[in-house]
């Protein structure tokens, strides 16, 4: 840790025992969202720091991503720009640091991904703030005798950002036709598809996909294997107007090229008969379903309002434990 980090963390008296120090990403939150996001309407409204647990990225660099290790990568007085422009932070505490911050809660509002009921992570502007205010409020928190205390201080650090909602419904159905459909292939985009024979007398295909300057990827599947592309599904996003707001539909994209416009209704139908005629049906992918329901509040909460006549939960309780912990 460099001398301005550690000059704070000794200044305020931190002890990163007391408390979960660890930055989340998306994946360790809900990786169903993480992998199948449709992101829905955004809106301006107030967020405690209680349900900000973190980052929407991949994490690669720094596999502890706790803020004893990552501190360094956000504040550096002796480093660039984006390193030393926000130094001054460090000089907060938690008694002052939202009336310091709070011209800047107008001006350029945090932008948070709630990615979960209830559980927020920093998207595109804000990870500076989000981290000095984080952990001052953690540490404060470490120290709350009562509830009562807890209530005012989770009051205390509630603020305005702009939130990028997810919209789960969808994302959710996304995840499902992946599951159910013949073939993995949603979120798959293949530029060509080439057909090949062989010197028996077969055919098989040959898929490119296209990832840069002169970069691509390359896979030759069985006429039976084409088959089962041709009977699924690629693609599922919001659909918007020519003004580029979103309708509340979804498009739905055949790997043939077929384009449907489905409400919330429809795509909820449509899903129910793909799992009814998925030859994919099997008792080890609806107990994966009913664990991720534990683990996961929205998605229990998905399956059991639209669901529940297709795939049969059982007495799922949600687990609280983690970062998905209630306080």
């Amino acid at each position: 840790m460099n001398k301005c980090n550690e000059a704070f963390i000794r200044r305020l008296n931190i002890d990163f025992s007391e408390f979960d120090s660890r930055v989340y990403t998306t994946k360790d939150i809900n990786p169903i969202v993480a992998e199948y996001e449709v992101q829905g309407e955004g809106e301006i409204k107030s967020v405690p720091l209680e349900f900000m647990y973190g980052v929407d990225k991949q994490v690669d660099i720094v596999p502890d991503y706790t803020f004893p290790k990552i501190l360094d990568s956000y504040f550096d007085a002796e480093g660039d720009g984006y390193h030393s422009r926000s130094v001054g932070m460090l000089q907060y505490d938690e008694n002052n640091v939202i009336d310091k911050l709070q011209g800047s809660f107008s001006s350029e509002p945090m932008v948070l991904h709630e990615v979960d009921m209830d559980k927020y992570v920093v998207s595109t502007n804000g990870m500076h703030r989000f981290l000095v205010m984080r952990l001052l409020y953690l540490s404060a928190r470490s120290k709350c005798k009562n509830e009562t205390e807890l209530n005012e201080l989770i009051k205390k650090y509630t603020i305005p950002v702009k939130s990028k909602k997810i919209d789960l419904l969808k994302t959710y159905c996304k995840y499902l036709i992946n599951l159910f459909q013949p073939a993995d292939c949603m979120n798959e985009y293949y530029d060509n598809v080439e057909e090949l024979k062989n010197s028996d007398g077969t055919v098989q295909y040959r898929l490119t996909k296209i990832l840069g300057w002169r970069r691509s990827e390359i896979i030759d599947v069985s006429e039976e294997e084409m088959q089962r592309y041709y009977q699924s599904y690629r693609y599922l996003d919001a659909e918007d107007d020519d003004n580029f707001r979103l309708t509340g539909n979804s498009v739905l994209k055949a790997f043939n090229g077929k384009i449907e416009i489905l409400t919330d209704v429809e795509l909820i139908e449509k899903v129910k008969k793909i799992i009814k005629n998925s030859d994919r049906k099997s008792e080890q992918l609806f107990e994966t379903l009913r664990e991720q329901a534990q683990r996961y509040e929205s998605f229990n909460l998905f399956l059991q309002t639209y669901f529940s006549d297709v795939i049969n939960l059982g007495e799922t309780e949600v687990r609280e434990s983690g970062p998905y912990k209630r306080h």
